[in-house]
């Protein structure tokens, strides 16, 4: 038969074990610091990718404030406008944008959501919008009608 008796050596590790249940070792840290930040790092993507999409899309309504205003200027005074100041307008939405006016298209460009400036614009020739491409990792062209 065998002895079931417990050795000296069996319980000693038996204390041991359960010592290092209770505790949390510095491994434990990091692996939560880690999944905090993986976490976060996603999340405030999402945000920001968000947050251009809204400035984006306001900037987008005041485009079409340009053209209907470029319209009813045609009808008025015969022509076209060449200079988005000739418009007298004055209340655009979203403070980001600058806009200008070519004999092609209406511009919109900004350098206030990221340091270099991004531009996206109103084609008059095709009447479609368009993001020009050094763009295109800012302003996606899901965002525009």
């Amino acid at each position: 038969m065998t002895d079931t008796k417990p050795t000296e050596k069996s319980v000693e590790k038996k204390k041991e074990v359960t010592k290092l249940k209770g505790k949390f070792t510095i491994m434990d840290l990091l692996m939560v610091i880690m999944v905090v930040g993986i976490f976060f790092t996603l999340t405030l993507s999402v945000l920001q990718t968000k947050k251009y999409e809204a400035i984006v899309r306001e900037s987008v309504d005041d485009i079409i404030t340009i053209l209907l205003a470029m319209e009813n200027f045609r009808v008025t005074e015969g022509w076209d406008a060449f200079d988005i100041d000739q418009l007298n307008l004055r209340n655009f939405k979203s403070k980001d944008f600058v806009y200008t006016l070519t004999d092609t298209a209406v511009v919109a460009t900004t350098n206030n959501l990221v340091a270099e400036e991004k531009t996206y614009f109103y084609d008059l020739r095709e009447h479609r919008f368009r993001v020009s491409q050094n763009s295109r990792d800012i302003i996606e062209d899901s965002w525009l009608p």
